[in-house]
């Protein structure tokens, strides 16, 4: 497993070589089985071993130790998954991908699994959580996923046209974190030549691929969180403008009107005479 780890945003990498039994991914596979919609990702009863197991199958021990984890609050607050064609994956497309995830594994393909989290305050100062109201920019952070995996394909030079992924964004009170599986339908991975694992395909991703994960990810939150402040700013700046006129056309008005009653007086005053 390779941890690239940064104040606000850590990633976490590992991947997971199928097998012609169709067991190495069944973890996974069970999982995203579950999710038939919006709703029901979302209800308390998620069946607790399995989300277990998935907890397991995505690697994230070191994550649970390092931070206050608090599973129960997460298995309340998963998102529906999502990938590069979809916002929401509903029951026929999800369906789809499991079996793309099944044939993968019975054909020893790699499944490579990464997790993407925050430190909360970073999403708080950038204005991209809302504690209070529980609310996260979810638009943002799955652009910047997408754009993640898109460079990780890229650099991995797999074949766009036959690499599919999906994501999950997890709630917790502690740490806000995503969930990613990508795999392939025809492999592009190398043979291990020697050794433990001779024969199986190369599931290592180099330092620069994973190094590009990580920059890209957070150049594209950071572009987002950089406009938000200019947009903010421009905003700040047009009130104050307004602010200036309004004063400025009040100040006219008044001295217009100051005019018009010294006109108006001496006209009473004519008149009374």
């Amino acid at each position: 497993m390779s941890e690239k780890t940064s104040p606000a945003i850590n990633l976490i990498c590992d991947f997971k070589v199928g097998s012609s039994k169709g067991e190495s991914y069944k973890k996974f596979i069970n999982y995203i089985s579950t999710e038939k919609n919006k709703e029901n990702v979302k209800k308390q009863d998620i069946e607790g071993n399995l989300f277990d197991k998935y907890l397991d199958y995505m690697s994230i021990d070191k994550l649970k130790k390092k931070q206050r984890y608090n599973k129960e609050n997460v298995k309340k607050r998963t998102t529906m998954s999502f990938n590069s064609e979809h916002e929401f994956i509903e029951e026929q497309e999800m369906n789809r991908l499991k079996d793309k995830f099944q044939e993968a594994n019975k054909k020893s393909h790699v499944m490579y699994q990464d997790v993407v989290s925050f430190d909360n305050q970073f999403l708080k100062d950038n204005h991209l959580f809302n504690e209070s109201l529980d609310k996260l920019d979810e638009p943002k952070i799955k652009k910047a996923t997408r754009r993640m995996v898109n460079q990780m394909i890229k650099d991995n030079k797999m074949d766009e046209n036959h690499t599919f992924w999906c994501a999950n964004i997890h709630y917790d009170t502690d740490n806000i974190h995503i969930h990613i599986a990508t795999s392939e339908e025809k492999n592009t991975r190398k043979t291990i030549k020697e050794g433990r694992f001779k024969g199986q395909y190369r599931g290592k991703r180099t330092p620069t691929t994973l190094r590009n994960m990580k920059s890209t990810f957070a150049n594209s939150l950071y572009k987002d969180i950089n406009l938000m402040k200019e947009i903010h700013q421009l905003k700040k700046e047009m009130r104050k403008e307004v602010k200036i006129n309004l004063s400025r056309e009040c100040k006219d008005w008044t001295a217009s009107l100051n005019i018009k009653m010294k006109k108006l007086k001496k006209e009473m005053k004519r008149i009374r005479k």
